[in-house]
């Protein structure tokens, strides 16, 4: 397969600091008023000037060492720069950044290769994996090939796992044909995962046409296009297909599912279940007190990491 390419390269500016003050380093190019970087990475050098990656912010750094930090932009810039926008912060502690360099990277599709570093995941009898990989699945494992590139959903993030652990706890239970909606499909994975393994029939949209295009390429893939409806639609807009869903997936973002809480309620049947995720420890109060106000009950949490997902019955015709 071809990489795509990007219509603009991208800059990547790096440089040598102690470790002890690496953190402050970031914090000045991430507060520079001329342009903020798209990603930065801090790496721990040793002597011999390999390099170990480690995401940042990721809490305390280590104690000895020296560290290559490198942000990457989206827009030309200098040398000159990035000198004036250190200079105060080098001034203050006595000590400057080494070895400062820039390069223009590959002009590549960057989430469609960072893609191909990313292992197969399992969730409950599926096994998630790119094409880069090849899965090594047991007799009862179901392997599903998703090809995200910039759309959400290859299976490794907690919400996606948690939806999905969720929705094959709720099929497994419902008797006869249901219908499910999965509201913001990015990818697909929750509507393929509904689909190839239960008595059901999948409608599925996203706000992005990208997503859209991907979510039924990987369908197709997956052998299971005529199960699932893919079409272009935003979240907090009334659906066109006229009828109530048996089961309803959403997994997107706080604000968005606070802000369709009225559409997501009403295109679930009654007695029917919704899934919601997207949101964490410190947000899901208020998420539930919302959807609990339009007539819908908590029925389980599923908690991976910081990040939750809700289960609610619809018990009244909001």
């Amino acid at each position: 397969m071809s990489e795509h390419q990007t219509s603009q390269p991208l800059w990547q500016i790096s440089f040598t600091v102690e470790n002890k003050w690496a953190d402050a380093f970031v914090a000045e190019l991430e507060n520079a008023p001329w342009l903020t970087p798209i990603a930065i990475t801090v790496r721990e050098q040793d002597s011999s000037a390999q390099t170990i990656e480690v995401a940042h912010p990721a809490g305390a750094l280590a104690t000895t060492g020296a560290w290559r930090i490198e942000a990457i932009y989206d827009q030309q810039l200098h040398l000159s720069q990035i000198r004036n926008t250190l200079l105060p912060l080098e001034d203050f502690i006595g000590t400057k950044a080494t070895r400062l360099r820039m390069e223009i990277l590959p002009n590549l599709d960057w989430v469609r290769h960072s893609l191909k570093l990313l292992p197969s995941v399992r969730i409950g009898k599926f096994e998630i994996h790119g094409a880069h990989t090849s899965p090594k699945t047991a007799s009862n494992i179901t392997p599903l090939l998703i090809e995200a590139g910039p759309a959400f959903g290859t299976g490794h993030h907690a919400t996606t796992a948690g939806s999905a652990a969720a929705l094959l706890d709720v099929l497994g239970r419902k008797k006869g044909k249901q219908r499910v909606c999965d509201a913001g499909c990015g990818s697909g994975i929750l509507s393929i995962i509904a689909a190839k393994k239960h008595n059901v029939q999948v409608w599925a949209f996203d706000i992005d046409p990208y997503c859209v295009a991907t979510s039924r390429n990987n369908a197709a893939i997956n052998g299971i296009a005529r199960k699932i409806t893919t079409f272009q639609h935003s979240i907090d807009k009334p659906l066109y297909v006229q009828q109530k869903f048996d089961v309803v997936v959403a997994n997107v973002l706080f604000n968005p599912l606070l802000n369709a809480a009225t559409r997501l309620t009403a295109i679930t049947a009654k007695r029917g279940t919704l899934i919601l995720s997207g949101y964490d420890r410190t947000q899901f109060r208020r998420i539930e007190s919302r959807y609990r106000s339009l007539g819908m009950r908590v029925v389980r949490r599923y908690i991976t990491d910081d990040w939750i997902t809700t289960s609610f019955s619809k018990i009244s015709n909001h």
